[in-house]
């Protein structure tokens, strides 16, 4: 899951956040982070106001505020303190006071922790909310470190008050001190153990070592708070990472129950379902948000449609995909139809509708024509496949998309110079790309030549996606081709287990038999033929080696 999904949520108004820049979505948009209620002392009795008075004064206080003379808006609720309990005056007051105090902020830039620190020692009500925003206040300064060491100084005299503590650990985090953003994490948590973003910046800070321990202690935090969705979801998602499949199942199956109306947590989980592999689920909320017209709603249709296709209803999906509209997602749209058209059988509607899609968006030519190359490929015509790559190439001579194509397509046909050319020159443009080092790194150890220069090659890839299988096997080839069996079988069976491919099992059952483990090998060949009884190439390896 690339994605921790630890969302950093914190209060801010609405009128800050017009000001300075909304931080993390929560899920819970109602959801308020700091359920403490602050208290406020009453010197004298209010006095009453008429229904006239108290429309007159909050209706001069807002048009003031709207036309960001916020100091009169100020002043008007301030009157209305003064003579109304009424709670909801009290929160506005404070938001506009809150308002006030970051402007202070933003118009003495130089000054802006001694004024910080002024509006915290003389506004208490404001305290909190005031506390909770200073990572976001300074989110502008390059120097996240010292930002880190204003928001401990600003701090210090409150320690007693969680969101000290917190606004210290997304500080700390910020500046990648991450085991004090841990620890302070804790702090907030332990003197606020309601406080829902001190346990999700503890999870999010957590040492490998703890990471279960904190993370099961945010599936407590969840139970216990059945409210905070940001918690229950990246649980939810710790579980996945974990292959407890069947538990997030549950857990989200309940969310669902629980927040039937919720759309982007609908969202949240669709992801998570396609995860697991539970299409079903994954259709039924796509589809709810199509009906809803929630979000990029054609977006939302190509993701129906991709998995309309994968789960055996390729008319519905067609049907949904017609209906995006000529925009942002009419390619992927295009594309997916093609795909669907080739998967029936029906390569030349395939062609046709890519080709229709170029002449009406001809920025997006190269795209469609490397589609229709691939679908070309699949159907076994390399040399048209190549022929309208070779056409890119032309147009675009570095489109690293069709470089590598082009080049996959020059190792079948036995160019190893070009391919090799084309692949240096796909590094050149892009020294990062994973693929590119482990396809010319193969391409060495499979014809075993220039194995430094390969192990060089794949050692890089290995560390750019340390996970793929591919890899990892080519990983494992290159360490049988130098003698190191022990590293072999550790990559290739690595590999196998993500991807049991003909090949990476030929390769395991080479090392296992050259290992002398020809009964490990033997039956690896048993049941890689039953699950690829059409593979010449296993056949071939059996006959090779006895087996």
């Amino acid at each position: 899951m690339t994605a921790t999904f630890l969302m950093r949520s914190m209060f801010v108004s609405v009128t800050a956040a017009c000001l300075f820049g909304a931080s993390g979505t929560s899920l819970a948009q109602t959801q308020n982070p700091h359920p403490r209620q602050e208290t406020h002392s009453a010197s004298k009795p209010k006095t009453g106001l008429s229904s006239y008075q108290l429309l007159y004064y909050m209706m001069l206080g807002e048009i003031a505020f709207s036309r960001q003379d916020v100091s009169t808006a100020l002043a008007s609720y301030g009157e209305l303190v003064k003579r109304t309990d009424d709670p909801r005056i009290l929160s506005r007051a404070n938001e506009i006071g809150l308002t006030s105090a970051l402007l202070d902020v933003q118009n003495k830039p130089a000054e802006a922790e001694a004024a910080i620190r002024s509006v915290l020692a003389s506004r208490e009500n404001l305290r909190v909310r005031l506390l909770a925003q200073l990572p976001l206040i300074f989110g502008h300064v390059e120097d996240k470190a010292e930002v880190a060491r204003i928001v401990d100084r600003l701090t210090a005299p409150y320690l007693d008050l969680a969101e000290s503590h917190l606004a210290r650990a997304s500080a700390d985090l910020d500046a990648g001190i991450k085991d004090k953003a841990h620890t302070e994490s804790a702090a907030a948590l332990n003197l606020n153990p309601d406080l829902e973003q001190a346990i999700l910046l503890l999870a999010q800070t957590a040492p490998e070592a703890e990471r279960s321990q904190v993370m099961e202690k945010l599936g407590a935090f969840a139970q216990a708070h059945p409210q905070a969705l940001d918690s229950r979801i990246n649980y939810i998602r710790w579980l996945v990472m974990e292959k407890r499949n069947e538990e997030a199942r549950d857990h989200y199956q309940q969310l669902l129950k629980d927040f039937p109306d919720n759309d982007p947590l609908a969202f949240a989980i669709i992801g998570i379902a396609a995860q697991i592999e539970d299409m079903k689920t994954t259709e039924a909320l796509l589809t709810r948000l199509v009906t809803h017209e929630w979000g990029d709603v054609d977006r939302m249709r190509v993701l129906l449609g991709e998995v309309q296709a994968e789960t055996g209803n390729p008319d519905e999906a067609m049907r949904t995909l017609e209906a995006v509209r000529p925009g942002p997602q009419f390619m992927a749209a295009t594309i997916q139809k093609a795909r669907i058209f080739a998967a029936r059988k029906q390569l030349p509607l395939a062609i046709q509708s890519l080709h229709e899609a170029a002449q009406a968006s001809p920025d997006d030519k190269s795209a469609l024509q490397g589609v229709e190359a691939i679908l070309l490929r699949q159907s076994g015509q390399n040399d048209a496949a190549y022929k309208i790559l070779q056409e890119i190439l032309v147009r675009e001579p570095d489109n690293q998309e069709a470089l590598y194509d082009a080049a996959m397509l020059d190792e079948q046909a036995g160019r190893t110079e070009l391919m090799e050319k084309r692949l240096n020159h796909l590094i050149e443009l892009k020294p990062d790309n994973a693929m590119a080092l482990n396809a010319l790194g193969y391409s060495f150890v499979d014809r075993n030549i220039r194995l430094d220069e390969a192990e060089t090659l794949l050692t890089k890839a290995n560390k750019l996606d340390p996970e793929d299988p591919a890899i990892l096997d080519s990983v494992g080839w290159m360490h049988f081709r130098r003698g190191n069996n022990a590293e072999a079988l550790d990559f290739l069976q690595r590999a196998y287990a993500r991807f049991p491919d003909p090949e990476v099992a030929g390769h395991l059952i080479e090392v296992l038999t050259t290992d002398g483990k020809r009964d490990e090998a033997r039956k690896l060949l048993k049941d890689a033929v039953k699950a690829n009884p059409d593979s010449r190439q296993l056949k071939a390896l059996a006959k090779r080696l006895s087996l």
